[in-house]
């Protein structure tokens, strides 16, 4: 039987090594995860969030870019994409030098606990629909951008 415990960083970490996989730590203890399939991407950020560091914050980003021209397609493919999917929530950012990026995100408050098995499937589930938006944006939208 599962144990439910209290979220913690810990329990991020254990999730990604769990998987396997290679991550970088940052200076502010975020880890970053990154994922290649054929053509895309895609470059993860589980992290721990709230005043009492009980929230999971989920979020994903691409090396593609677009310029401002493209800001009309992009809203209506993030919108669309937002109707008619639960999540990851996709919305558009522009950087300092006016670029535009999407953004993926998700957030789960963790605050009554969770045990290990049901984080894994929370970070694994996260980490393929954000695959699959990419690879809808590339093979339905053919919004591919710039790297």
């Amino acid at each position: 039987m599962a144990t439910v415990e209290r979220f913690s960083l810990r329990m991020v970490q254990a999730a990604l090594d769990a998987n396997g996989w290679q991550y970088e730590v940052d200076d502010d203890g975020d880890y970053r995860v990154g994922f290649a399939n054929e053509d895309i991407q895609v470059a993860v950020y589980p992290m721990v969030r709230g005043n009492d560091n009980d929230l999971l914050s989920l979020m994903a980003t691409s090396p593609l870019y677009w310029s401002d021209t493209e800001r009309n397609p992009l809203i209506e493919a993030c919108n669309e994409w937002n109707a008619e999917r639960r999540w990851p929530t996709a919305y558009l950012m522009a950087d300092s030098d006016g670029d535009l990026r999407i953004s993926l995100d998700w957030h789960v408050d963790l605050s009554p606990g969770v045990h290990h098995e049901l984080l894994l499937d929370m970070i694994n589930t996260f980490v393929a629909t954000a695959m699959g938006f990419w690879e809808w944006m590339r093979d339905d939208k053919l919004l591919l951008g710039d790297d």
